[in-house]
């Protein structure tokens, strides 16, 4: 079972949760993929997840801005793990790959919002999570209060 997670303005906004044996493919056709995502700077058919043999895949489907996991692009595919941040275009993905059944997600539960406050690089605008330095530039982010 995969969660995922929309964070829009550095909050929690929509969750998904998507259950064992679904691809879910990501980009603006709405016939072609399962989480449509209307900006110009996401391709038709701008990405998948894929599980095989127990590990889960972020795959690439040849978009021209890129594909990115926590801060580095995607060549091809790249394993990922729970905790990993997942971007397409201006769109922020949190990944949980643990996550068990649950009746209904909560996207604003304290206790998520707490754990997913994100913060923008100085230098290039990428999100943050939780980090001292920027993963795409590698740009100290301010140090916490």
């Amino acid at each position: 079972m995969v969660t995922l997670t929309l964070v829009l303005e550095g909050n929690p906004s929509v969750s998904w949760v998507i259950p064992n044996g679904i691809s879910p493919r990501f980009g603006r056709d709405p016939v072609a993929n399962d989480v449509i995502l209307h900006d110009p700077t996401v391709s038709r058919s701008h990405a998948r997840l894929e599980s095989r043999g127990g590990d889960w895949f972020v795959i690439d489907g040849g978009s021209r801005k890129g594909t990115f996991v926590n801060g580095s692009r995607v060549e091809g595919e790249k394993s990922i793990r729970s905790g990993d941040v997942l971007e397409i275009g201006p769109y922020v993905l949190l990944l949980d790959l643990e996550a068990e059944a649950l009746p209904q997600s909560i996207p604003g539960s304290a206790e998520r919002t707490q754990r997913l406050e994100l913060e923008r690089c100085p230098r290039c605008g990428a999100l943050a999570l939780d980090f001292q330095n920027c993963m795409r530039c590698g740009a100290p982010l301010s140090s916490p209060n």
